[in-house]
């Protein structure tokens, strides 16, 4: 970076440094995953500390630093005050920006920077279903990233899927039915109305998904395929669902334990 830019972004991650500074992991709009520091965040007078709490998405301005870090030279809050005390809200919200904060520094894509920011609104919004926007942010990230499930023909023989009871396999890339399903030891349950709800959501028909009467096993269910698919392909565990499940969402085993993409 060779002179002072503006962008936009999404805080997911921060610690506390030195006396007064915060380093910060940034997912931008224009310039993907960064690592920045803001300097004198943490002290009553600063301007900065207000504007980068965690999930906040904000204005910024950014300069060169040393090494990795860039500097956060201004900062405009532009998304309202995170309900803290929501627990659910939180935990969805930290695996929704795990997703972002997997990939490679310096990888734009702001079709996912939009992406995420539109879950986060639904997420912090006290009428919304955070649970639910995870779910859709889950499937419309993994298509974004290049690793659309199968959906409609098993993964397994390439064979049309019926309308019925199914397996997910995220190491297969998607849903597999019959014998492919009976041969897969690690593939987890996939009912006929999560397949359709799956079909419904990659359809993009968000008026009928934001109409479903959820039960706990649907829930959880998609819930489940969603994360592990994309903990797969990110090749790295998303930790916060652990939190998740602890409140009454769902995490695989895999991925409790560090999972297959532990790195």
């Amino acid at each position: 970076m060779a002179a002072s830019v503006r962008d936009e972004g999404i805080v997911c991650r921060r610690v506390d440094y030195a006396e007064a500074d915060r380093i910060l992991t940034l997912f931008t709009r224009d310039g993907g995953k960064v690592g920045a520091i803001a300097r004198g965040a943490r002290t009553s007078r600063s301007h900065l500390g207000p504007a980068l709490d965690l999930f906040a998405r904000c204005a910024l301005q950014v300069a060169p630093g040393r090494g990795h870090l860039v500097v956060i030279t201004q900062a405009e809050r532009l998304s309202r005050p995170w309900p803290e005390a929501d627990l659910t809200r939180t935990a969805c919200a930290a695996v929704a920006v795990g997703t972002a904060d997997a990939l490679q520094e310096g990888l734009a894509i702001p079709a996912l920077y939009d992406r995420l920011a539109s879950a986060l609104a639904g997420m912090g919004d006290p009428q919304g279903d955070p649970r639910a926007e995870l779910a859709w942010f889950a499937l419309e990230a993994a298509a974004l990233l290049g690793y659309q499930p199968a959906l409609e023909r098993c993964a397994g023989c390439d064979g049309p899927l019926v309308d019925g009871d199914a397996a997910f396999a995220p190491d297969r890339g998607g849903v597999l039915q019959g014998r492919c399903a009976e041969l897969d030891p690690g593939a987890v349950p996939c009912h006929a109305v999560t397949l359709r709800l799956l079909r419904r959501m990659a359809d993009g028909d968000r008026r009928l998904f934001d109409r479903v009467r959820w039960s706990d096993g649907l829930r959880d269910e998609l819930e489940r395929l969603l994360i592990a698919h994309l903990a797969y392909h990110l090749d790295r565990p998303l930790r916060a669902a652990a939190l998740l499940h602890g409140l009454g969402g769902w995490v695989p085993p895999a991925q409790a334990a560090g999972g297959a993409g532990t790195r």
